[in-house]
């Protein structure tokens, strides 16, 4: 062997010839030991990763494997291992202290470990020592049939959303919106009203003895509707404070609406303020009949206090007649008689002459006698006829022909009424009158029973003029004259004026309105006025004074004034202040005190510089704030706030942002989430095809393995091996491949 064959070997040899350096040999020609000959042991450098089970590692595959070395060599940390062999247990710690695990992903089987976050994430409140503060609510067995709440006094669950499934808890504002009145201390203080069963038909209010008032009832429009107390008053029952009815409805006798018996007993009722009949079946009045008693004459009348009607006298031939048929039936036959008389004269010329120079003809005027008989020698009547209409006076003698009579006899049939007409022998037609609701067939009977009606009205009229003589309507408004065109109030003779309260407010929006207005509307009138008198007033020369507004009822309110004081300032409402310059405030009890501001609402105020508060109650403290909404607080600088801490507002139809500073959507953040979802699915499933791989066996010193797992629709392929260094110590080596399915 040459020094070539040395040096190709690997020995230095220097310039001298000396070796510098050593080859490594066996121990002995087993070669089952390799001792090498450093005093502090020797550094194997440049060792190419071992692959096989008996191949040596080098500090980088240690390293890769997550063992710590420092600069000397030593190992800073420690692997975690299975207790034993089975791989049934990890003890962490040094057996007696525990030790934690940090950097630990949330687990996802049901055999993962599970992660601090996780926890707290599920609602767990752990403090800065590790104790767990709070509980969880759970079921009472695996039925999970039962939840029973662990607070000795019973537990509070708040935040509870609005149930909107049967099986789903309610909260408090869904009963208080049903209208459930809860106390602060959770107490119901009101009822509901329900059914009696489930049936639903019925539903009993009160306790079930005493009943209960129905306030707030709107005015019932079905058959079937409840009707409330306005619609019985404004059908004309009258109903006193304690609720009873103290007047009564007339109604039909029964559903064939044929009559009506009014009850008022045996005296009737008397019916008042009736309307003059003018068809077939209306009622007559008082006003009606009189001209007809009237106009029969003889004495009849109508008792203007009691209302009894007295009837005819007539005196014919001697003979007295109460009733207008008796009367002209004896003047008919007084007529008869003397038509006969004329007849029976005996011929001649002295009985029957006519005057040569006249014409007249006289009859018997040259014999005595005082009848005239027109029978002939049968006994037969005769017609006188061509009897010119006689001279109808108190003192005419002349004879009256057949027209004549027909025109009485139709004038007193047309007098009479009652469908009463002239028949063709003279005779009139009994008249028909219902009067009480009894048929009568002539004058007398009808007279005589609204002398009844009349008598038991008169005598109910007198009660009730003697119940408002005694005070019943002594405040009763009245026209001045029976004119009807004007009205003193207090009487024509008050000395002192009256005030009229309660009137309904009158039309005023057209100039033919004649209603009267209410002291409410001139209120309203002259606030109006009064305010834009204080706007006209407020707006100076030099605008410094700005435009000050007060109330909605058109003066100071209770609150004060509205006042402009800051430059260009303008305060519109009750109490509204703008003491800020260029401030602008509208709204009651609104201000602005920082410069630039805009406060637009009932009690709102921005304060902070250039700041805005738009919403009754809004708050800008904060410069260069927004505030948009009902009691919304922007107390930062620069920000805007829809809300307050426990009444925060979503913001809805935000466009997808752009820039830097754009505001962005829930679909451009679940759009990142996703993005960020689907590397850490990735890397899972990459993790979960790592642990698929197979470990060196206890015997062996390398293995070579390929994994695969699968998570939320990632999958991951793994290959590697692990080289076993000593009994404790292994080296390995992974890769992994991801690809995506089904992700839907």
């Amino acid at each position: 062997m040459n020094l070539g064959q040395l040096t190709a070997a690997g020995l230095n040899v220097d310039t001298s010839g000396h070796v510098t350096n050593s080859f490594v040999a066996y121990n002995d020609s087993t070669k089952g030991t390799v001792t090498l000959g450093g005093t502090a042991g020797t550094t194997l450098s440049n060792v190419k990763a071992g692959v096989a089970n008996m191949d040596a590692v080098n500090v980088a595959q240690l390293t890769a494997a997550g063992l710590a070395i420092d600069t000397s060599g030593h190992v800073t940390n420690s692997f975690v291992a299975y207790d034993n062999a089975s791989k049934s247990g990890v003890t962490l710690g040094n057996g007696t202290t525990g030790a934690q695990i940090h950097n630990l992903v949330a687990g996802t089987t049901a055999t993962d470990a599970v992660n601090l976050g996780q926890l707290t994430a599920a609602g767990l409140n752990v403090d800065t020592s590790g104790h767990v503060t709070n509980s969880f609510v759970a079921y009472n067995d695996s039925t999970k049939g039962t939840v029973t709440l662990g607070g000795t006094a019973g537990t509070t669950l708040s935040n509870v959303k609005a149930g909107v499934a049967n099986m789903d808890a309610v909260n408090v504002a869904q009963l208080t919106a049903a209208g459930l009145a809860i106390d602060t201390s959770g107490h119901v203080t009101n009822s509901f009203v329900a059914y009696d069963n489930s049936s639903k038909s019925g539903v009993t209010l009160g306790n079930g003895t005493t009943g209960a008032q129905i306030h707030n009832l709107v005015a019932g429009t079905t058959g079937t509707d409840a009707v409330n107390l306005q619609q019985l008053t404004d059908a004309g029952i009258t109903v006193d404070t304690s609720g009873h009815v103290t007047n009564s409805f007339v109604a039909y006798d029964d559903s064939s609406k044929g009559t009506v018996t009014f009850g008022g007993g045996s005296a009737g009722t008397r019916l008042t303020n009736v309307a003059a009949g003018f068809g077939n079946t209306d009622a007559v009045n008082v006003s009606q009949l009189t001209p007809v008693v009237a106009g029969l004459g003889g004495g009849a009348t109508i008792d203007p206090k009691t209302g009894v009607v007295t009837g005819p006298t007539y005196n014919i031939q001697g003979n007295t007649y109460n009733n207008a048929g008796d009367a002209f039936k004896n003047v008919d036959t007084s007529l008869t008689k003397l038509g006969d008389q004329i007849s029976s004269l005996p011929g001649g010329i002295g009985l029957v002459a006519q005057d040569a120079t006249t014409g007249n003809i006289t009859v018997g005027a040259l014999t005595g006698g005082t009848v005239v008989d027109m029978t002939n020698s049968s006994g037969v009547a005769r017609t006188v006829t061509g009897v010119a209409a006689g001279n109808v006076s108190q003192s005419s003698v002349d004879a009256i022909n057949g027209g004549q009579l027909y025109g009485v006899s139709s004038s007193f049939a047309t007098a009479i009424g009652g469908g009463a007409a002239v028949n063709p022998d003279g005779t009139i037609t009994q008249p028909s009158f219902t009067v009480g609701g009894k048929t009568v067939y002539n004058v007398g009977d009808a007279i005589s029973n609204l002398d009844t009606n009349e008598t038991n009205n008169y005598s109910n009229l007198q009660t009730q003029i003697t119940n408002i003589a005694a005070g019943g309507t002594a405040n009763a408004v009245a026209y001045d004259t029976s004119a009807h065109d004007k009205i003193t109030l207090g009487g024509t003779a008050a000395t002192a004026t009256t005030l009229l309260t309660n009137l309904t407010a009158g039309d005023i929006s057209s100039a033919d309105s004649t209603d009267a207005v209410t002291g409410g509307q001139l209120y309203t009138t002259n606030q109006n006025v009064a305010a834009l008198q204080t706007s006209v007033q407020n707006i100076g020369s030099t605008g410094t004074t700005g435009i000050a507004m007060n109330g909605a009822d058109g003066k100071p309110g209770s609150a004060g004034p509205a006042g402009a004081t800051g430059a260009d300032a303008i305060a519109m409402g009750d109490s509204a202040s703008a003491s800020g310059d260029h401030a602008i405030v509208i709204g009651g009890g609104a201000s602005g005190t920082g410069d630039g501001t805009i406060a637009i609402g009932g009690n709102s105020s921005a304060n902070g510089k250039d700041s805005i508060a738009i919403g009754n109650g809004a708050t800008a403290p904060a410069d260069n704030a927004v505030a948009l909404g009902a009691n919304s607080v922007a107390d930062r600088d620069n920000s805007v706030s829809v809300g307050s801490p426990g009444n925060e507002r979503q913001i809805t139809n935000v466009a997808p942002g752009t820039q830097g500073t754009d505001a962005v959507n829930l679909n451009q953040m679940n759009s990142a989430v996703g993005g960020i979802a689907r590397k850490a699915y990735s890397g899972i499933a990459a993790a979960t095809a790592l642990t698929m791989i197979p470990d060196v066996d206890a015997n062996k010193t390398l293995s070579i393995g390929i994994g695969g797992g699968t998570f939320q629709g990632y999958a991951a392929t793994a290959i590697g091996g692990t080289a076993r260094i000593t009994q404790n110590i292994k080296l390995g080596t992974h890769h992994t491949t991801n690809q995506v399915y089904n992700r839907g």
